[in-house]
Order: C-alpha cells, then structure tokens, then sequence
C-alpha cells in the first residue's frame, strides 16, 4: 500500500513518467499514430521469381483459360475436352492442352522450315547460355518451378522445324 500512495501521491513525477512511456506515441512516415513501445511492422521485400524472357506465345501461356485463347487465336482445327490443335499459318502449328478447369497446362508450336520462329535467346533471355551443336541443332530445357513451367526450345537447324514447348510442372 506504501508504494501505491508513494507512486500516486509522494512520487507523482514517477508515476508520470511511467504512464507516459507506456502510452508514448509518434507518427509514421505515412502519419499514421505509431506506439513507441510497440514494434514497427516489417514489410517483407518483394520476391523476384525467375521467369524466360517469353512468357507467352501469341498471348496465350500457362494458365490462360480456354476461352480467353480461343478469343486470341480463333476456332481451333480440333478440339476436344482435353485440348486444342490450330494451324496457325502455312508453316505453323500449335497442339495445346487443357485441364479440368478449363486452363492451359502445355503450349507446343512446330514451325515446319524455322520460319517465324523466335530465336532461343529470344525465349530464354540474353543471360541463358545456349549450346548450338555443329550444323546449327540445339536442344534447351530450363525449369522455373516458382513461375510453375518449364520451357523447351528444340531446333535441328537452318531450314528445319523448330518446337517451342510450354509446360505446367
């Protein structure tokens, strides 16, 4: 009881003192009324995923749904629950698979001669190294599991089909 009435009549400066850092306020940067005894939240920083240089192609990509591509690339030469064929052009064709709610899971265009078709460096990035063989053939995968696909370039050279594949992992 002593120190009751010490706090409250003898030490009232103390007291004081104690109830005001307890209930200490400021304002942020934002003006918001922050709590000194209070921890300022943390925003955490923005995660950066790795994702190739194409996303898409003919803006359709992963995860597009089946009518949205349908507006993009018009009535298909072939359908059925599972999926889509189109021709595309003379030299182009593109097979692509849907799934149960109605979403691209896979993405393959063949470009007959290599006409047309993005260069490798175009799909992957400037930063991806790309091994062509002699004669021009190259094959190139990379998985990018936080995007959730990966991506495949094949080519057997000059004047040869190209397949660009798209794939939900």
């Amino acid at each position: 009881m002593r120190i009751i009435k010490r706090l409250i009549f003898g030490g009232a400066p103390a007291a004081l003192a104690l109830v005001l850092a307890g209930t200490a306020s400021a304002q942020d940067a934002g003006g918001q009324s922050v709590s000194a005894n209070q921890p300022k939240p943390v925003t955490p920083a923005a995660k950066t995923i790795a994702v190739p240089a194409m996303t898409e192609f003919r803006k359709a990509g992963i995860g597009t749904t089946a009518d949205d591509l349908k507006k993009a690339w018009g009535k298909p030469e072939v359908e059925d629950k599972s999926g889509f064929l189109y021709d595309l052009a003379d030299n182009q064709t593109a097979q692509v698979e849907i799934d149960g709610d109605g979403k691209v899971t896979a993405i393959a265009v063949t470009f007959r001669d290599g006409t047309g078709a993005p260069k490798a460096e175009e799909v992957f990035g400037p930063n991806e190294k790309i091994e062509v063989k002699e004669g021009g053939a190259l094959f190139h995968m990379v998985r990018y599991p936080e995007a959730g696909y990966w991506v495949s370039y094949s080519s057997q050279g000059s004047g040869k089909p190209v397949i660009l594949m798209f794939k939900k992992i």
